[in-house]
């Protein structure tokens, strides 16, 4: 809403809902050696999730000299909600020579208890509000700077209990810190310009954590070119950075969420974008990424002792091994063609590269190559799209269970969408 020439109202309200299942068998020990038999768990997870929230922000443009202000204050108010049921438990083991199951039943559990396996439930809230204010200051027509600040103040509630009467300890802690961030850009021509910024981040903790929650914290900085050929048909940006994250919550080897880590990522990206004909646009990016883990240590299951039958653990410091799924190499192409008549269609590739598939770096999952479309149609105000995902139906892998563990990824699948732009 625009209130003036230089006081507009915007608001944002957004809502998501989202429900994750898995189940599936875990293979501990070495099975490379047949006559050895392998260890096994099952392990099932349902996992519910909501988020809420509503952004009120106004927007001043202030200054009629020389030196122009394009002044941004806002409020966010969140929430965010997460209930889980984690079940996990032994299987008999199971020899490779003659992998015969003869009984699915879960076999031992860490905590017997009441004759069933411990079932991790849980359920976390937080509430946040977060006022910023963000200042644009335009010194020239060559050179902007951007100075802002953002506060969170963080509400978190969070229980965890296991079948059999055993309660964690809760979680319940209120925080917030200040976020500032600065930039600026200088552009000696029209066709050129030079940018930097830096900005901190405060998040709540992860709600699947085992043990302590602390609040996640990052801190990023990010040097760049943007360069424009054929009158502004072609655009270039190449831009380097440096993203470190701490208290981070990454699985371990047996699959349960600690925040015990820390996490830094260089690396460099570029794109280009160009619309060589009218209605024709095509899109180009690649970028490398070089991730570090700076702080993890994670227990594993090494062998089940034979008189007990419980697991026999040790701690190994992963610091310096790559995170998880962290590829080297990401690149996108993609072009579209819009007629004018209202109808289009577009297509491109996503490649990704192989990647680790557990913090102990010991597998790995191939490279892939996804192919995508889309059919769509603009009238007015209203937009029909139809979206083709994984159009060779290419096989590649997602984070799993634990260190030792994938799950497939989507398949083809065509997605429809109808819109209407008030």
């Amino acid at each position: 809403i625009d209130l003036s020439d230089r006081v507009t109202l915007r608001n944002k309200t957004y809502y998501r809902d989202l429900d994750w299942q898995s189940a599936g068998t875990l293979l501990f020990q070495d099975f490379f050696n047949p006559m050895t038999p392998v260890a096994r768990a099952a392990n099932t997870l349902d996992n519910q999730q909501q988020f809420t929230g509503n952004q009120f922000e106004a927007v001043f443009r202030l200054g009629s000299g020389r030196v122009k202000h394009n002044l941004l204050a806002g409020v966010e108010v969140a929430r965010r909600e997460n209930d889980y049921d984690l079940q996990f438990g032994f299987l008999p083991s199971l020899p490779l020579s003659n992998p015969v199951v003869m009984d699915t039943a879960i076999f031992h559990c860490f905590l017997p208890m009441a004759g069933t396996c411990p079932i991790q439930l849980g359920t976390a809230e937080s509430t946040t509000i977060a006022p910023y204010i963000v200042d644009q200051i335009e010194f020239s027509p060559q050179f902007h700077l951007l100075l802002g600040v953002r506060y969170d103040d963080i509400d978190f509630e969070a229980t965890d209990s296991f079948d059999g009467g055993f309660t964690s300890t809760p979680t319940n802690r209120s925080d917030g810190d200040a976020s500032p961030r600065a930039g600026f850009v200088w552009a000696p021509n029209e066709s050129l310009s030079f940018y930097a910024s830096a900005a901190e981040s405060f998040a709540p903790p992860s709600e699947r954590v085992v043990g302590p929650r602390e609040p996640e914290n990052s801190d990023q900085i990010e040097v760049g070119i943007k360069k424009q050929f054929a009158d502004g048909k072609v655009r270039t940006t190449f831009a380097v950075y440096e993203l470190n994250r701490d208290n981070i919550a990454i699985p371990d080897n047996n699959g349960f969420t600690q925040q015990q880590g820390d996490q830094r990522s260089r690396g460099v990206e570029f794109e280009i974008a160009a619309e060589p004909a009218p209605g024709l646009r095509t899109f180009v990016s690649y970028a490398f990424n070089d991730s570090e883990l700076t702080r993890f240590a994670e227990q594993v299951i090494v062998g089940v002792d034979p008189m007990t039958m419980m697991p026999i653990f040790m701690t190994f410091d992963r610091s310096g091994n790559t995170p998880a799924f962290a590829p080297e190499n990401v690149a996108n192409a993609w072009a579209s063609k819009r007629f004018n008549n209202g109808f289009g269609f577009g297509g491109g590739a996503r490649y990704i590269d192989s990647q680790f598939i557990g913090e102990d770096n010991a597998f790995a999952v191939d490279s892939a190559l996804v192919f995508d479309g889309c059919l769509f149609y603009r009238k007015d105000n209203w937009r029909v799209n139809l979206h083709l995902k994984n159009i060779t139906d290419e096989e590649y892998y997602l984070r799993g269970f634990g260190s030792d563990s994938v799950i497939p990824a989507a398949p083809f699948a065509a997605y429809a969408t109808i819109g209407f732009d008030l």
